[in-house]
């Protein structure tokens, strides 16, 4: 019987998506800006739009709305660099270009460029420097309590599933004791598993089940309260397989 449903994520973290929204909506505000500057002027705006200094800040805006969005160490470390490299150039502008770059716009830019760091680079850190702990990947897991078999090196071995999702489960043997030396023992090792997908408050319905290979990403250690228990991850489900799961992790939850 079904227990509980431990909710993932699948949404990137709110400021994520905010700094991306405005880095992408910078060039917007450039332009108004700019037209207000030239006396509401369209063809000053025009000009504006088709040189270099316009397609500059277009392309610094959106390259930095792609490194935030795409949460990488590789993304952040590009990040940090072009905002290095705009307060360089928007300097040369404050002396090449008076007309375009103020210095007011110069510390304005600073201080956006310092707030964004300061939050990506503290509470947002863990996503960007550790891609394994991108919270809002990790997809909703099915607390149960159903009976499943692993067969390894052509052993069978029952376990009971405590909890499942689309991409793996947590099992349990229910004799650790006796079990530890036929279950999967190195990080990476493959296996088969077998869970019958029966719909717990549908006794009517045809069972179908679940037979797949995994591979161990988990184990409990002996002096845990997880000792016996392991992560399996699913290596390749079928079309059909996956269809299976969502269905029955949909009607579960």
């Amino acid at each position: 019987m079904t227990e509980r449903v431990l909710q993932g994520y699948q949404k990137k973290p709110l400021a994520i998506t905010l700094f991306t929204l405005i880095f992408l909506l910078m060039p917007a505000g450039v332009l108004l800006h700019l037209f207000i500057l030239s006396g509401n002027s369209f063809s000053v705006l025009g000009q504006i739009v088709r040189s270099s200094y316009f397609l500059t800040e277009w392309a610094f805006a959106w390259a930095a709305a792609a490194a935030v969005f795409v949460v990488s160490r590789w993304s952040f470390a590009c990040f940090v660099l072009l905002s290095g490299y705009v307060l360089f150039i928007k300097i040369s502008h404050v002396i090449t270009h008076p007309n375009l770059e103020t210095p007011a716009r110069l510390l304005l830019t600073a201080l956006w460029l310092g707030i964004s760091l300061y939050v990506l680079s503290s509470s947002l850190k863990t996503p960007y420097l550790n891609p394994k702990l991108r919270w809002w990947l990790r997809p909703s897991r099915i607390g149960c309590c159903k009976g499943a078999t692993l067969q390894v090196q052509g052993v069978g071995v029952p376990v009971t599933v405590l909890n499942l999702s689309k991409a793996g489960v947590f099992v349990k043997a229910a004799e650790p004791q006796q079990a530890t030396p036929l279950l999967p023992q190195r990080l990476g090792e493959q296996c088969e598993l077998a869970i019958e997908l029966s719909e717990s408050e549908r006794p009517k319905a045809e069972s179908v089940w679940l037979n797949t290979s995994v591979e161990l990403v988990w184990k409990g250690k002996a002096d845990s309260p997880f000792w016996g228990g392991m992560g399996l991850k699913f290596r390749s489900l079928s079309k059909s397989q996956r269809q299976q799961l969502r269905r029955f992790l949909r009607y579960e939850a």
